[in-house]
């Protein structure tokens, strides 16, 4: 019998960041790496002459213009010898990231700003190589091989790379003639990510990149053109530092009860009605899976809501493009969100199954700001502000919180396999869904007896094999002969390796579950 697992939103905005942070080891260490790269490496290497010797003692800033995420941009990359490195996309909605030599951050598109871990962090590392051209010194960690079909032509020669450090692989198109790397190509959560260099220039020894541009499956998510090459300034504070994480874009009237209004729809899904720019449009999924608010497209427009800029978004279903907008307020129960970040997404498709109209998804920008306190046995939710919670709530069941893609997650334990997993209240009608590389990494179909499902949300629906595990231990409790979802479709959030898949909010119906994002941490209260 074929089933059909709705993820409501599950949704993660592709937002890459980067930073530097350089492999540890001896310099013999180095000197064999650089005795073993491909022939093709080592004449990339003297082309472009990158290294990380020739970096000046102050660092090098690199500033010029483009677009960022389909909005005009001015970007500053500044980099030193250290691996200390900062970014920072300035537009509309400006974002920034870097490495302080013990910490990668992020500022976020919501202005949420945040030290980074798991994934993130790890993407990070990779991506700051990739994006100030340092990949090519020996100490970056990389490993270059030829693959077993080169794929190479008479005007580009490819390379396979790994970098053990981020656990990231690809491929590297570099051209023949002039030595000089043209492109690199790899895969993330069912998209193919791509990084384009061009118009090399002579600074400081070296051949730098003057422009980039980087894609996701297929659409430009950044290009610039750098104007400016020079030595970075002298600064009295380390441009590198994370500033003071200060979110004064909500407001909370504690006159107003924590406890919010709920409906559970027919698949089990917590619905809330928030006002938007002081009108009840409708009802919205309470999602932590969802990386961002969402607005449905018949909600901005009923609004009349300007939208702009651009990017994808992925889904289980995989990636769709959408566009910005930005409400003057957003209210549920007590707190009030100022000019809050959402993007415009079609939701039609959740009106039928949901039993009710769906005008939007309260994401990632409410979690990160209030303390959340969720039931999805009882129906119940309510907000806090940090700066007031009574932790005595927590009854001391307090655990590491984890974020990677703006989605809380949480430590837990199958079958013996123990790891990460994202925390999804948006999967109401799931328990957990195990990712598409885990099933075949650890063989969880054989010797399993299953049956075939379909698996559905932002991007579309994919096909998976519903089945039992023995156990599923989270927060302390474990519970028995659970039903579970094994994803075998190698597309969108389920084409993961990041963590090892999705609890969804029918395996933390014995718990009240308290999300304290600022802090790092969160509860599993029993009833």
């Amino acid at each position: 019998m074929k089933t059909i697992l709705l993820y409501g939103s599950y949704l993660l905005l592709i937002c890459l960041q980067p930073t530097l942070i350089w492999a540890q080891g001896t310099k013999a260490d180095v000197t064999e790496q650089t005795s073993r790269s491909p022939a093709l490496i080592q004449q990339a290497r003297q082309a472009t002459g990158i290294s990380l010797n020739k970096i000046p003692e102050e660092g090098i800033r690199l500033m010029g213009e483009g677009t960022y995420a389909g909005m005009p941009a001015h970007y500053v990359l500044q980099f030193n010898r250290q691996g200390h490195y900062m970014q920072k996309a300035q537009a509309r909605i400006s974002t920034g990231m870097g490495f302080d030599g013990t910490h990668a951050w992020v500022k976020d598109l919501g202005g949420e700003q945040r030290v980074q871990e798991l994934a993130d962090r790890r993407n990070t590392i990779f991506m700051g190589l990739i994006y100030s051209g340092l990949w090519l010194d020996p100490s970056s960690g990389l490993v270059f091989k030829e693959p077993k079909d080169s794929g190479s032509t008479e005007k580009l020669s490819v390379l396979e790379f790994e970098h053990p450090a981020s656990e990231q692989k690809g491929k590297l198109e570099i051209d023949p003639k002039t030595g000089l790397p043209v492109s690199v190509k790899l895969m993330r959560e069912g998209r193919e990510v791509i990084m384009r260099w061009s118009d090399y220039r002579e600074a400081f020894g070296m051949k730098l990149p003057g422009s980039l541009e980087l894609l996701s499956s297929g659409d430009v998510v950044e290009k610039v053109t750098y104007s400016k090459m020079e030595a970075a300034p002298v600064s009295p504070i380390s441009p590198y530092l994370l500033s003071a994480n200060k979110t004064d874009d909500v407001k909370f009237d504690n006159n107003i009860p924590a406890e919010l209004v709920v409906k559970r729809a027919k698949t089990g899904h917590l619905l809330v009605k928030p006002l938007v720019n002081g009108k009840d449009v409708g009802w919205f999924i309470f999602d932590s899976g969802a990386g961002a608010h969402v607005l449905a497209k018949g909600t901005v427009k009923e609004l009349g809501l300007e939208t702009f800029g651009d990017l994808p978004a992925i889904g289980v279903g995989g990636a769709v493009k959408t566009h910005f907008t930005k409400p003057s307020t957003i209210t549920l129960g007590r707190a009030e969100f100022q000019n809050p970040f959402c993007i415009e997404l079609d939701l039609a498709f959740l009106d039928g199954v949901m039993g009710d109209h769906i005008a939007g998804i309260v994401g990632y920008g409410a979690f990160h700001r209030c303390i959340v306190e969720v039931d999805m046995e009882k129906s119940s939710i309510a907000l806090f502000d940090p700066a007031n919670y009574d932790a005595a709530r927590a009854q001391g069941r307090w655990q590491k919180l984890y974020q990677t893609a703006r989605v809380a997650c949480v430590e837990a334990e199958f079958e013996g396999h123990k790891g990460i997993f994202k925390l999804d209240t948006g999967a109401a009608g799931s328990t957990v869904a195990i990712h598409a590389p885990i099933v075949e990494k650890l063989k969880l179909l054989e010797g399993r007896e299953t049956s075939d499902t379909v698996a559905g949300g932002v991007g579309g629906m994919l096909k998976a094999k519903k089945g039992k595990l023995k156990y599923f231990e989270l927060g302390g409790h474990r519970s028995e002969d659970i039903e579970a979802t094994f994803a075998t479709a190698r597309q969108g959030a389920f084409d993961s390796t990041e963590t090892l898949g999705n609890i969804g909010g029918d395996l933390v119906k014995p718990f009240r579950v308290i999300f304290d994002y600022q802090q790092k941490r969160i509860a599993f209260v029993k009833r």
